[in-house]
C-alpha cells in the first residue's frame, strides 16, 4: 500500500509538502503511525505544518528488510540528489515498534530538523523520548525565524556565516544548517548560494 499525502502550508503560502508511505515488507499500520507522528508535531508546534527551510523536499518512509540495517539500528535516513531532494526514511520492520520515539524523531528529520536533543537526539533507542519535547519545539521554530543563509542566527548574512560554511565544507549528512540546497553536501553550490545575499559589511568585533 502505497499513500501520497499532502502537507498544507503555514500562512496561506502556497507550497505544499509532499510525503509518501510503502508498507511492503512491514506492518500495515504504518501509515497511520507516520500520520499520527506528524498531527503530533503539528499539536506540539501549535500550528499546521509547513516545509520552511528546504521546500524542495519530499520523503519517503518505506520498510527494508532487517538485514539492511546494523545492530540496534530501528531507521536509516537517506538523502538522494536532483532536482528534488528527497529524504527516504528506512524502517526496521521489527525494531521501529520497540523503539517509541523512531518515527517522531523521523518526522522531525522530514520536516528539515537536524539531529540534537530531545526526540530528535541523533541515536535512537528504546530509552529515547517518546514525545516532542520542548527543546524539539525551539529548534524548529529557530528554523522559521532566519534565512537559511543565516547560519548563526543574527539577523544578518555575513563573514560569520561564510567561516560557518567554510568549517563545515565537505560536510556529508542529513538537514545539515550550511547544507544550503538540501544536496547532502555541503559544497561549491552551497556557497554560491550564500554569495546571492551577502551582505558585505565589516565584521564586528564581537560576532
Amino acid at each position: 500500500m502505497k499513500i501520497a499525502i499532502f502537507i498544507a502550508a503555514l500562512w496561506g503560502v502556497v507550497a505544499a509538502s509532499e510525503y509518501v508511505v510503502e508498507a511492503e515488507g512491514g506492518s500495515s499500520t504504518l501509515p497511520n503511525e507516520v500520520e499520527v507522528a506528524f498531527e503530533a508535531w503539528a499539536t506540539a508546534l501549535n500550528n499546521p505544518l509547513k516545509r520552511t527551510i528546504k521546500d524542495n523536499h519530499y520523503s519517503i518512509f518505506r520498510f527494508a528488510k532487517s538485514n539492511f540495517f546494523g545492530p540496534d539500528t530501528a531507521s536509516i535516513t537517506l538523502q538522494g540528489g536532483g532536482s528534488f531532494q528527497n529524504l527516504e526514511i528506512r524502517l526496521h520492520p521489527q525494531l521501529y515498534s520497540l523503539f517509541p520515539g523512531t518515527i517522531l524523531h523521523e518526522v522531525g528529520a522530514a520536516l528539515g530538523l537536524p539531529a540534537g536533543s530531545g526526540v530528535m537526539s541523533g541515536l535512537i533507542s528504546p530509552s529515547s523520548p517518546s514525545e516532542i519535547t520542548i527543546t524539539d519545539i525551539a529548534a524548529y521554530w529557530d528554523l522559521t525565524k532566519f534565512a537559511i543563509e543565516d547560519l548563526n542566527k543574527d539577523g544578518v548574512v555575513d563573514f560569520y556565516d561564510l567561516t560557518i560554511l567554510a568549517s563545515s565544507f565537505s560536510s556529508e549528512g542529513i538537514n545539515l544548517a550550511a547544507d544550503l540546497n538540501s544536496d547532502g553536501t555541503v559544497d561549491r553550490l552551497d556557497l554560491n548560494l550564500l554569495a546571492e545575499v551577502y551582505s558585505f559589511t565589516p565584521p564586528a568585533r564581537d560576532p
